[in-house]
């Protein structure tokens, strides 16, 4: 599909956006011992879209890597298991597993992207206009 790239996993259905059931918290030793490239510290403003009506939670990436960011979150913020997170100075759509969380931060896994520039479904057209509202001018 044209705009996608880096993971089998990306959008399973990109008509749909991922789902998954609420999760508070997940183990996180598991997540330390697969991480397999550096961090680099950061602050970047990002959005977390979820759930077939798109909701949106504001957040902060804290830490990054190739296949993974620590995120900082509003105080009892409720994640899915699967959601699309919009860095706002990148037109790219990251599709993200919650791998760990503990209090207001949680660590993800980047299961691929899609680009916003040119959205190719409904589902990144929605995508697009919520990146676009946040993204610096």
């Amino acid at each position: 599909m044209p705009g996608r790239s880096n993971g089998a996993g990306t959008a399973a259905a990109i008509g749909l956006a991922p789902s998954g059931v609420g999760v508070l918290a997940v183990g996180r030793k598991a997540y330390a011992e697969e991480r397999r490239a550096p961090r680099h510290r950061t602050l970047i403003g990002a959005t977390i879209v979820h759930g077939d009506d798109m909701r949106t939670v504001e957040c902060t990436v804290r830490d990054s890597s190739e296949n993974g960011r620590k995120v900082r979150l509003p105080p009892l913020t409720i994640l899915p298991e699967l959601f699309w997170l919009l860095e706002h100075r990148t037109p790219l759509a990251n599709e993200a597993k919650l791998r760990w969380r503990q209090e207001n931060n949680a660590g993800l896994e980047l299961l691929g992207h899609c680009e916003l520039e040119v959205p190719t479904s409904p589902v990144l057209r929605l995508l697009h206009g919520i990146w676009a509202e946040k993204a610096p001018r």
